[in-house]
C-alpha cells in the first residue's frame, strides 16, 4: 500500500490502518480509535458514524420547514480529504427547489468545529468553510446557493470530536441579486436599490407579483432581540410592499403593503421584531403587481426592546460582560492587563486600591471611604507621607489638586511645595512636574496633576482619563479616473470606524459590477503598548454597475492593512485596479496618543488589459480611504477614493 519510496507490505486482513484494502484519500480505510481490523473489517471501539463518508450523508429534509435541528456526532469519525479541518469530520446532503440563502451553525456544541459546504459529489474541495464564528469554538456559515442537491460537513479541528445540534435554516432568494448586510445594530440603517425584471416570490400580504430584492444577514448566538421599524414613505413613486422574514420566528413573515400615514398611500412601512439569538434573517424589497419596480431607498430604525442584566452593558445586539468591550456593535475581549490591574468595563484597573473598583470591578467605595487592600473602608491609613483625599492616597506637600489641605488646588501655572502653592516659571496651560512644564489637561502621565498617570488604554482630556475611542471623518477626496460625467455617482461610505480593505467585481473587457469591502478599526494595548488592527471580517457595502462580465474577481489589502490609494488602467470605462495599503500606526509622544500610517504596499494589479494607466493616486498624508465615490452606469464608468482622517479621544 502507498507509493514511491513509502510503499509497504501489509496485511490488509489486520491491519488497522489498511483494513481491507489499502487505504486512500479518496476511499479511507484507517479503523477509528480503539478499534481492531479482523478479517479484512474493522470492529470494536467506537464505530463510526454512519454518515463519516462523504459517499454515504444523512439527508435533511429542508421541505418541513425554513429552519431544521439535526442531532449529530464526530465520535468515531474519520477524516476525509475535501472537508474543512484536519479532525474527523460527517456528511449531510439536501436539496433545494429553487435558488435559496442556506445557513448552518454548530452553537451549543462542547467542541471546535468548522462548517462547511460542498458541491454534490465527493471529489471537490469545500466550497466554503466556517471557523471559530461570534467569539466562540463553534461555526456559523451562510451562502447563497441555486437549486439543486449540496453537501453540509462537520468536522472537528484537529483531535476534536463530541456531539452537536446542527441548525440549517434556509430562506428564498427574490429576482434581484442578494445583498449580504452588515450584522445589524441598534440605530438606523438604510437600504436602497432597484428592482427590475419579473418578481419570482409571493409575499405573506397576499401581493408582491412584482420584482422583489433580498437584502440578508445573520445574528450570533448571544444576539439579543431587535424592535425595527421600516418605510420606503420617504422615496420612490411606484407601489411598494415590504416583507421580512426570520427563520427561526414563528411567524416566519411580517409584510405590508400599504401605508394610509404616508404622502402617498401606495408606500409601505413595516414593525416587528428581529428574534434574539443565531439565525438567519431577510429583508424583501418587492412591487404590488409586475409594472411596479424602479429606484428605492428603505429606511430602518432599529431598537433593543429590552435592556441588558445587571453587570452586562448593551453593544449593538449583544451584551457584553465586565471584562469585555464593545467594538463594531460586537462584544470583544479588551486589552491585556497586567498585574496587579484587571480588566473593568474595559479598562485596566487595580482593584486594591481604585475607589470606583475596590476589590471587584464596579464596586465603589462612597467618600469618606477609601480602597486599600481591596476593601472600602473608614479610618484606613495611607502609607508613608500619603494621605486620604477623595478616596485616593496624596502627599499634601507636592499635589498641586491637594496642596497642603484636601481639595486645595494651586492655580494654573504654579506646583505644590512644602505644601504651598508656588509660581512655577511655566506659561499657562501647562504646570511644572517632574522638572519640566507640562499641559496635565491632556498629558497621560500628569493628568489633572503631576504624576497622575491615566491606566494603560486611557487618555487624558481636560484634566481627566477615560478609555481611547477611535473615530474618523471625510477629509478629502482623491481624482477620479475614467469617465467623470459618465453614469450615476454613488458615494459608498464605510460604516463609523472603519475603513476599506478591499472589493469584489465582475469583470468582462472592463469592470461591470464592482463593490468595496470595509473592517472595523480596532484600538487595543497589547502588553501596554497602543496598537492599531482590524477586527478581519469584511463587511461589503453595496454593488454598483450593471449586468454582464465573465470573471470575478477579487483584491484585498494585507491583514491590518487599510486602503490609502490606488493606481491601475481606465478609458472611458475602469479597466484594472491596484490597491495601496499601509498599516496604521500608534505611538505615545508629548503624552499623547499619535496616529499614522506605515509603509505603503502595492498590490498586484487586477482587471483587464485596456485603457491607459495611471499613476498611483493616494489620499493626503495622514489619511485612509474611509469610502470610495463611483459612478456607475451599465458598468464602472469613473472610481475614486473618500479619505478620512483618523483621531483618538480623549
Amino acid at each position: 500500500c502507498g507509493t514511491g519510496a513509502g510503499a509497504t507490505c501489509v496485511n490488509t486482513m489486520t491491519s488497522t490502518d489498511h483494513c481491507g484494502g489499502c487505504s486512500t484519500k479518496a476511499m479511507p480505510r484507517a479503523c477509528t480509535a480503539g478499534q481492531t481490523c479482523m478479517g479484512g473489517a474493522c470492529s470494536g471501539g467506537t464505530p463510526a458514524p454512519a454518515n463519516d463518508n462523504c459517499a454515504t450523508p444523512t439527508m435533511i429534509d429542508l421541505a418541513s420547514g425554513p429552519s431544521v435541528t439535526v442531532p449529530g456526532t464526530t465520535v468515531g469519525a474519520t477524516h476525509s480529504a475535501n472537508s474543512c479541518a484536519p479532525g474527523g469530520d460527517v456528511f449531510y446532503r439536501f436539496t433545494l427547489t429553487r435558488r435559496e440563502i442556506v445557513y448552518a451553525d454548530t452553537f451549543g456544541a462542547a467542541f471546535d468545529t468548522q462548517v462547511g459546504f460542498l458541491a454534490p459529489g465527493c471529489g471537490a474541495p469545500a466550497l466554503e468553510c466556517a471557523d471559530n464564528a461570534c467569539g466562540t469554538m463553534q461555526s456559523q456559515v451562510a451562502r447563497v446557493l441555486d437549486a439543486g442537491t449540496w453537501l453540509l460537513v462537520v468536522d472537528g479541528n484537529g483531535s476534536a470530536a463530541g456531539t452537536f445540534a446542527l441548525r440549517v435554516q434556509h430562506l428564498p432568494v427574490g429576482s434581484g441579486a442578494p445583498e449580504r448586510l452588515m450584522p445589524l445594530a441598534a440605530g438606523t440603517l438604510t437600504l436602497r436599490g432597484a428592482t427590475a425584471g419579473t418578481g419570482v416570490l409571493a409575499t405573506s400580504c397576499g401581493t408582491g407579483a412584482g420584482p422583489e430584492n433580498t437584502h440578508w444577514f445573520t445574528t450570533c448566538q448571544g444576539a439579543s432581540a431587535l424592535d425595527f421599524r421600516a418605510t420606503t414613505c420617504l422615496s420612490g413613486t411606484w407601489d411598494t410592499v415590504l416583507e421580512q422574514r426570520s427563520a427561526g420566528r414563528m411567524p416566519l413573515a411580517l409584510c405590508n403593503d400599504d401605508d394610509s400615514t404616508c404622502t402617498s398611500t401606495v408606500r409601505s412601512t413595516l414593525t416587528g421584531t428581529i428574534p434574539a439569538g443565531p439565525g438567519l434573517h431577510a429583508f424583501y424589497v418587492d412591487g404590488f403587481n409586475g409594472t411596479s419596480s424602479g429606484d428605492y431607498e428603505v429606511r430602518t430604525t432599529l431598537t433593543t426592546p429590552g435592556g441588558c442584566a445587571a453587570g452586562t452593558t448593551a453593544c449593538g445586539t449583544m451584551c457584553c460582560t465586565a471584562a469585555q468591550v464593545c467594538v463594531a456593535g460586537a462584544c470583544t475581549s479588551g486589552p491585556t492587563c497586567t498585574a496587579p490591574m484587571m480588566m473593568c468595563g474595559g479598562t485596566c484597573a487595580d482593584t486594591g486600591r481604585d475607589p470606583m473598583n475596590c476589590g471587584a470591578c464596579g464596586r465603589p467605595c462612597f467618600p469618606p471611604m477609601i480602597c486599600s487592600g481591596g476593601v472600602c473602608g473608614s479610618g484606613m491609613t495611607c502609607t508613608g507621607s500619603l494621605v486620604s483625599c477623595g478616596g485616593l492616597c496624596v502627599d499634601l506637600q507636592s499635589d498641586p489638586s491637594n496642596c497642603g489641605a484636601c481639595t486645595v488646588a494651586c492655580p494654573a501655572g504654579q506646583t505644590c511645595t512644602s505644601g504651598v502653592c508656588r509660581a512655577s516659571g511655566c506659561t499657562a496651560p501647562t504646570r511644572l512636574c517632574g522638572g519640566m512644564c507640562v499641559d496635565t489637561g491632556s498629558h497621560l502621565a500628569h493628568c489633572g496633576a503631576c504624576d497622575r498617570a491615566c491606566p494603560t488604554g486611557q487618555g487624558c482630556g481636560g484634566g481627566t482619563c477615560s478609555p481611547f475611542a477611535l473615530s474618523a471623518s471625510e477629509a478629502s477626496r482623491t481624482a477620479l479616473v475614467g469617465n467623470a460625467s459618465g453614469g450615476t455617482m454613488f458615494n459608498e461610505l464605510c460604516p463609523a470606524g472603519s475603513a476599506i480593505v478591499g472589493f469584489e467585481g465582475m469583470l468582462g473587457d472592463s469592470y461591470n459590477l464592482l463593490a468595496m469591502y470595509c473592517q472595523q478599526l480596532v484600538l487595543a494595548f497589547p502588553g501596554g503598548t497602543p496598537a492599531v488592527t482590524l477586527d478581519g471580517f469584511d463587511r461589503r457595502l453595496s454593488f454598483r454597475g450593471g449586468p454582464g462580465g465573465r470573471t470575478p474577481v477579487t483584491g484585498h489589502c494585507p491583514a491590518n492593512q487599510v486602503l490609502v490609494g490606488f493606481a491601475g488602467s481606465a478609458g472611458s470605462l475602469l479597466d484594472s485596479l491596484s490597491l495601496r495599503c499601509a498599516p496604521v500606526t500608534a505611538t505615545v509622544s508629548g503624552g499623547r496618543l499619535v496616529l499614522g500610517f506605515g509603509t505603503i504596499s502595492t498590490m498586484p494589479p487586477v482587471g483587464g488589459t485596456g485603457g491607459r494607466p495611471f499613476s498611483a493616486i493616494d489620499c493626503p498624508s495622514g489619511q485612509f480611504a474611509g469610502g470610495a465615490a463611483i459612478r456607475a452606469g451599465g458598468a464602472i464608468d469613473a472610481f475614486g477614493l473618500v479619505c478620512h482622517r483618523l483621531v483618538s479621544t480623549p
